[in-house]
């Protein structure tokens, strides 16, 4: 729909111009990755809030053409996300019930797949660091990619917590905190990146992430958002991307689409678009 609307506005439809291979660098499609994305590392460090690395990273990818809608009917055990390959306005769909760098992370996971041209539903957090199977295989090597991007393995290894350190060892749980924090990330990346660049033991590494592990199973009974209290509204431009619904609202104030094809595009009742298109409105002055 996306694409009829754009075309019909005679616009250009941006294209995903990475490609990837399972036999590539995982490390070397990340730093592309950085590169196309333009987020510095200062940049990211400066997300300090519960929710700013998400609607942050948000807001770079659907500027260069990316779909990202959000769902909460979706249990976190059924999915954490998924995506649909297509190289012109690919789409990346997140579980809303998930926490705010869990999804971060998600996010990275499926545009990984993207750049595999390999869509699906997935929940990165079930699959462990060595692959066993080539499903598996598929699934570790978009994690890594995705952590890698989040947390470039220089700057890990550069940072004053990290550089003093040599070979593999245990981390405490401050530690592992002020670097997730400095990478705006979850525990959980940090401890899969410092295995990966060998500053964590294995036996460390399989410990803590049962213990997180435990922890994402409490979040899947618990409501992130708590969608009874939370305005339509903003549930509506959190499902459909920001801009997706800025386009659907431009179609509709310039009558080239009918009342009940917003209602269908973007599943809400008419009353309801004032406030929708006020929401979109100040997602942009922040973006």
């Amino acid at each position: 729909m996306a694409l009829e609307l754009l075309s019909d506005f005679d616009r250009p439809v941006p294209e995903l111009p990475l490609r990837a291979e399972l036999d590539d660098d995982p490390e070397d499609i990340a730093a592309r990755a950085r590169t196309w994305l333009e987020v510095s590392l200062d940049e990211q460090a400066r997300w300090i809030g519960d929710y700013d690395p998400l609607n942050a990273w948000l807001t770079v990818f659907e500027a260069r053409g990316v779909l990202v809608f959000q769902t909460g009917e979706v249990s976190l055990e059924e999915m954490r996300g998924f995506s649909l390959n297509e190289r012109r306005l690919p789409v990346i769909v997140l579980n809303a019930k998930d926490a705010p760098r869990g999804r971060v992370f998600t996010l990275m996971h499926e545009f990984t797949h993207l750049l595999l041209s390999q869509g699906g539903v997935c929940d990165p957090l079930r699959v462990r660091w060595r692959a066993r199977t080539p499903d598996e295989r598929v699934e570790a090597f978009c994690n890594r990619v995705a952590g890698a991007i989040l947390v470039p393995s220089e700057a890990l290894l550069g940072h004053p917590l990290v550089a003093p350190v040599r070979g593999p060892r245990e981390w405490g749980d401050s530690t592992l905190q002020r670097l997730a924090d400095q990478f705006a990330v979850s525990r959980e990346v940090i401890l899969r990146r410092l295995l990966i660049l060998g500053r964590a033991t294995d036996d460390f590494y399989e410990r803590k992430r049962e213990e997180y592990l435990a922890q994402y199973r409490a979040l899947a009974v618990q409501p992130r958002e708590r969608e009874g209290f939370a305005p339509l509204f903003r549930v509506v431009v959190r499902d459909n991307g920001r801009e997706y619904t800025r386009l659907v609202l431009e179609a509709f104030d310039q009558e080239r689409i009918t009342p009940a094809d917003v209602s269908d595009y973007l599943g809400v009742r008419l009353k309801h678009l004032e406030d929708i298109a006020g929401a979109v409105e100040r997602l942009g002055a922040r973006g």
